[in-house]
């Protein structure tokens, strides 16, 4: 493990400001990392196909992983190119309709033609029917956290940023960070279209999507002035 931060307890898994500069949590999904995943689960894949086909979802949707878990075959329109789903009830409580990539929707029209069974008898579209002890018939949050875990700790990448109170750490990259990087991607497509962006990714306000989104165009930037910089040394 590549374990830079250094030990501390701070109380609450909620960062504030000053507990951001103490940490360093930026919640980015570098590209580096996002192309080692996308490698790891399409071509050391060895999880259920329950948990590959979340795994996609956070990486081409970037919907936050409570409102994935809950996905049931009515939220997809027949043709699996739109969900409709509830936000995060913290968040707010209309629900929001996105579009899904082409080549999503056909790999979530597979899927559910050879996982029907499963699927109509918990009701859930991603379920937990491997795992007889999950209190859920769903895939739970910490099911994807673990295999998470798993994948970045083959991969050798990220850092623990956080020490909970209990003294769990917290690592850096998370499931989240998909989120932020479509979110990225969102703006870049929409030709740097703020406000549209944050319509489409879910958050209530604006200066959320902006605060991940210009964060990480400024890292990129920064990189590519860096590297163009010293080019002839």
């Amino acid at each position: 493990m590549n374990i830079t931060a250094t030990p501390r307890t701070l109380h609450g898994e909620g960062l504030s400001k000053q507990r951001y500069l103490e940490t360093g949590y930026s919640k980015h999904m570098r590209e580096e990392w996002f192309e080692q995943l996308y490698d790891y689960i399409h071509t050391r894949f060895r999880f259920s196909i329950f948990v590959y086909m979340v795994f996609r979802m956070y990486m081409f949707m970037g919907l936050r992983g409570c409102e994935i878990v809950r996905l049931r075959r009515e939220d997809f329109s027949s043709d699996f190119r739109e969900v409709t789903y509830d936000r995060a009830k913290r968040k707010t409580k209309k629900a929001h309709t996105r579009q899904v990539p082409d080549f999503l929707a056909r790999d979530l029209a597979k899927y559910y033609a050879r996982q029907y069974n499963y699927i109509s008898c918990c009701g859930w579209f991603f379920p937990a029917v491997l795992n007889k002890k999950c209190k859920h018939k769903h895939l739970s949050r910490t099911t994807i956290n673990y295999y998470f875990g798993w994948m970045r700790q083959e991969l050798n990448i990220g850092r623990i940023y956080h020490y909970r109170s209990d003294g769990k750490p917290l690592w850096d990259p998370s499931p989240h960070c998909w989120r932020h990087y479509v979110s990225l991607k969102m703006y870049e497509a929409t030709g740097k279209d703020i406000v549209q962006t944050s319509k489409i990714i879910g958050h209530a306000n604006p200066k959320v999507t902006a605060h991940y989104v210009y964060s990480q165009e400024k890292r990129k930037v920064e990189r590519h002035a860096a590297d163009t910089m010293w080019k002839k040394k």
